[in-house]
């Protein structure tokens, strides 16, 4: 998560108070961070739940744990070798992706 500063994650009063304990940190004028603050909490909040499901919950997305879906024919149960050593997608993030394609088609 070096992407996530840790106060983005304060409220705005909190937010405040810590930039007028670190000056360093306030680089931005008030009105600017007035507008974008609300952006970069969003961003950091969504980003940090995103991690805490990909940690907990997508190791649990197994291509065992695939082929035992209900509704899911064999043959669509598959995760094809090629996307099995993509260093874009885990393997988990591939069989969810196998998913909604099948049922979005």
């Amino acid at each position: 998560l070096n992407t996530v500063r840790p106060e983005y994650l304060l409220s705005f009063s909190d937010y405040n108070k810590f930039i007028k304990t670190n000056p360093l940190q306030g680089d931005l004028k008030q009105k600017t961070l007035e507008r974008i603050f609300p952006y970069l909490s969003t961003e950091s909040w969504i980003t940090l739940f995103y991690q805490v499901l990909k940690i907990y919950y997508l190791n649990r997305v197994t291509p065992k744990s695939f082929k035992n879906l209900p509704g899911m024919p064999p043959h669509e149960a598959t995760v094809e070798t090629y996307m099995q050593g993509s260093n874009l997608y885990s393997v988990s993030e591939t069989i969810l992706l196998k998913w909604m394609q099948f049922h979005y088609n």
